[in-house]
């Protein structure tokens, strides 16, 4: 009680003692109104209130009546739906010898109902409306808050496992250029990434299984990008608001998302530790005890944390202590919670070198999670010989993923998959790349392709379990940590999207820019020695894997292994394939592969598929003038249509192409200007077009006699 009479007797004094220094009653209401926002009392004032005869005594009875009150609870899940469990915390702005009670039965709590007790919270496993109350000795009850969660029944889902995920962002979604923007001085670049994935989402829901998504919750603005959050249940951040996000993830389905889950550290509301929204506790024991918050000179110097941490600490932000029961149950109610309720089904961890694995496979097992992926990045020191560092590297991934099957607190779980940087490590090393340190680019041109047969990449000793990329907002994007060299990234792409293990497409490498810094974006660029773009070049290889059902544990062999090329053979559950990565001419001598041609070739890369050769088509093209002509063709590994080179010799005027032997159909088209590649959409691109010409088995040639102008509608 002495800090409350020390506040009421300063407040008697400036209401009562200082009469003759005001020169005026609104002068007077206005320094009492002072008063009251100063001290954190959330009272409203209106006009009408100030004309209210005997406003000293007036204003006195409002701040004596609202310190002597118990500060309304607050509660750390908010209202809402849920799924499989939830545990809600309860805290109180009032402090010292508050007593807090509950119900769950739709009666009002009083000082006979369940008493809450801070070490367990309250658990919430069916549909019930909580009421919450505060008590304290002197005081009047505070405020009832009253929350209802509404139990939902967790649905079920079969992966596909030809799937691909999509990195649904990269580190320019929600840039924050050398912390140049804060709340007060907003980047106009932020709150369009979620618009930018809806614009996109029917692309991304015919192609993908899987969509990573950024960090979800408002952050330190210091970090735009999200990986420093400070009120985890605030959905509404630098890459849009929580009604975006939801409206977003409906729309890419059948994708499913997935969320960039930041639960290594948190950084305060306002300061180093002030957790709010949610608030699991009113002390400090839920930060790691060797965080840098308690050293000498840091507020948190002589306080009291938590266990040390069980991880490498990340010392920009507070590293929390996952060995507390608090922190697991806040944790996963939240994802329980708050996430699911815009529609994420499993998670992408960030930083987990920062914390014991056993705790993601908990955190798995409690959220029932589709999906899970740790970003295990066993150090940023890219140059040490090759094979202790991979070695190294391996070991080191491999026992984090042991660590996510260890069961905890009688709880059986779930494990996770990890992205493969082992095999990211030997992609650079195979291809060449480059980073920029300090303004300055060092660059690594390496070229060898035995590094793609590594048994330490995780696709190589542990498939079901590694998940490949070829760049992320990390090590590429405008962060430019370590990425592979641009010409080759179809080359890596080839590699990763006929091989085991579960691919991840970076945003940049698929879409074209709307924003932002347009140079890291290359969907529309060129594949050197193919008719496709990235983009194209990209989803041919999914839809390949899809047809072949090449799966993340589908039976590989490496049949070739130099410094100039690599090949393996690749065996999914309805084809096979033999894929040759390098420069050097090679072609399999195999049962079932002999003298056929590649079903698609570009520079450094070539795929066969057993049994399968593209056939020689001959035309007969009655043309008089020399425009470039190209075939639409669709059906078979052609999909819905894709626009194929058709060799001319000029000498003889004979016509050829090669297309797949289940291919449907085709036309032929001729480009007025020099473009590499029609676009049907494009101005001045397609002059004529024959009509369409169906595929007969086993008839190779046709002829085309007959073309009509074309133009788009533009």
């Amino acid at each position: 009680m002495k800090t409350e009479s020390y506040l009421i007797l300063f407040f008697l004094i400036l209401l009562f003692s200082c009469e003759n220094a005001i020169t005026s009653q609104d002068e007077d209401i206005n320094s009492q109104q002072n008063i009251l926002r100063n001290n954190n009392l959330t009272i409203q004032i209106n006009q009408q209130d100030k004309k209210l005869d005997g406003n000293k005594l007036y204003y006195s009875e409002i701040i004596k009546e609202h310190i002597n009150q118990v500060k309304t609870p607050i509660l750390s899940v908010p209202a809402g739906d849920f799924w499989n469990t939830i545990t809600v915390f309860v805290t109180c702005d009032t402090t010292e010898d508050v007593s807090i009670y509950y119900t769950i039965d739709e009666t009002e709590p009083t000082e006979s109902s369940s008493k809450y007790s801070a070490s367990t919270g309250i658990k919430i496993d069916n549909t019930v409306t909580l009421k919450v109350i505060a008590y304290k000795n002197g005081l009047e009850k505070s405020e009832i808050v009253t929350a209802k969660y509404t139990k939902q029944t967790a649905q079920t889902y079969t992966e596909n496992k030809s799937g691909v995920m999509l990195q649904g962002f990269n580190w320019d979604s929600a840039p924050n250029y050398g912390n140049e923007y804060k709340i007060e001085k907003a980047n106009p670049e932020w709150g369009k990434w979620y618009r930018t994935i809806q614009e996109n989402a029917k692309e991304i829901s015919n192609t993908f299984e899987y969509v990573w998504f950024p960090p979800p919750s408002k952050t330190d603005t210091a970090s735009s990008q999200g990986y420093a959050p400070n009120e985890l249940n605030n959905l509404n951040n630098c890459y849009g608001t929580e009604d975006e996000l939801r409206e977003v993830i409906q729309a890419i389905k059948p994708a499913k998302a997935i969320a960039d889950i930041v639960v290594n550290h948190r950084a305060g509301t306002t300061d180093w530790a002030d957790f709010t929204n949610p608030r699991w506790t009113n002390d400090c024991t839920c930060i790691c005890s060797d965080d840098t918050f308690f050293c000498e000179g840091n507020p948190g110097y002589g306080k009291t944390g938590g266990n040390d941490s069980s991880g490498t600490l990340y010392k920009p932000y507070r590293n929390l202590d996952h060995y507390n029961l608090i922190v697991q149950q806040g944790i996963y109610s939240w994802m329980n919670s708050v996430l699911k309720r815009v529609g994420f089904v499993g998670w992408r961890y960030d930083y987990v070198k920062g914390f014991d694995g056993k705790f993601i496979g908990y955190y798995n097992a409690m959220t029932k999670a589709e999906f899970s992926v740790g970003e295990y990045w066993p150090e940023y020191n890219y140059d040490q010989n090759p094979q202790t560092n991979e070695e190294n590297w391996k070991t080191k991934i491999n026992k984090w993923l042991e660590k996510t099957k260890e069961p905890i607190n009688n709880v059986s779980a779930v494990s996770s998959r990890a992205f493969d940087f082992v095999l990211k490590r030997n992609l650079n090393k195979a291809f060449g790349w480059y980073k920029v340190e300090n303004g300055q680019i060092i660059s690594n041109n390496s070229w060898n392709m035995s590094l793609l047969a590594n048994k330490d990449s995780l696709i190589h000793s542990n498939s079901s379990a590694a998940v490949t990329f070829v760049d992320n907002h990390d090590t590429g994007s405008t962060q430019q940590h370590w990425e592979l060299n641009w010409e080759n990234v179809p080359t890596a792409y080839a590699f990763i999207l006929t091989h085991p293990g579960f691919p991840c497409v970076a945003w940049q490498h698929y879409f074209t820019g709307n924003s932002g810094k347009d140079w890291q974006y290359r969907g529309n660029e060129t594949v050197s020695g193919t008719n496709k773009n990235f983009k194209e070049h990209i989803k041919y290889l999914i839809q390949l894997r899809q047809n072949l059902k090449i799966e993340y544990d589908s039976k590989i062999i490496v049949i070739e292994s130099t410094e100039t090329n690599y090949a393996a053979n690749i065996t999914g559950s309805k084809g096979e394939i033999i894929v040759k990565i390098g420069g050097e001419l090679w072609s399999p001598n195999y049962n079932g592969y002999t003298g056929n041609y590649p079903i698609y070739s570009g520079t450094n890369f070539a795929i066969w598929q057993k049994d399968i050769a593209p056939t020689l088509v001959n035309l007969n093209i009655t043309t008089s003038d020399s425009s470039k002509l190209f075939a639409w063709v669709w059906g078979g590994i052609h999909g819905n249509g894709e626009w194929i080179d058709i060799n001319r010799d000029n000498d003889t005027n004979t016509f050829n192409m090669r297309i797949d032997n289940n291919a449907s159909g085709f036309l032929v088209a001729k480009c007025l200007s020099n473009f590499k590649k029609p676009d049907w959409n494009a101005a001045d691109c397609i002059s004529y077009k024959s009509p369409d010409i169906l595929l007969t088995k086993g008839t190779t040639e046709y002829s085309v006699d007959s073309f009509m102008e074309y133009s788009p509608n533009l």
